[in-house]
């Protein structure tokens, strides 16, 4: 749950108030906000949060509180993957078929346009020399 102590989201700072702010200060047609944007976001969330410091002391008030409370939070942690060992693809002589071979080839003499195109000098059959 994203309610209770010492969370960011609660009953006073809901995801839609963020969602809303975060559309109000946005730049027209934009998805990103600049550093200065996001502070001046961060107070008016100070708002929502902390509804009675805001309207004793502003944003200068709530705004320190916010920032902490999002520091305190815990933030996901990304540790990626290792592929494991596995002899048929990391032992080269247990390759089968084409690869065995070094791999298939990436010229199919196919008709490209540098053919097509090509300016050298030619025979009496229309031949490249």
């Amino acid at each position: 749950s994203h309610y209770g102590r010492g969370h960011l989201i609660d009953k006073n700072l809901t995801l839609a108030i963020v969602d809303l702010v975060f559309n109000q200060i946005k730049p027209k047609g934009g998805r990103t906000i600049t550093f200065k944007v996001f502070c001046e976001g961060l107070d008016k969330l100070g708002s929502y949060k902390y509804p009675a410091e805001f309207k004793q002391g502003g944003a200068a008030a709530t705004t320190p509180k916010l920032v902490e409370l999002i520091n305190k939070q815990k933030v996901p942690v990304s540790t990626g993957t290792k592929a494991q060992a596995n002899k048929f693809h990391d032992d080269k002589k247990l390759y089968t078929g084409v690869h065995a071979k070094g791999g298939p080839s990436t010229n199919d003499n196919r008709i490209t346009l540098s053919g097509l195109a090509n300016r050298a000098p030619a025979n009496a059959r229309g031949l490249n020399k």
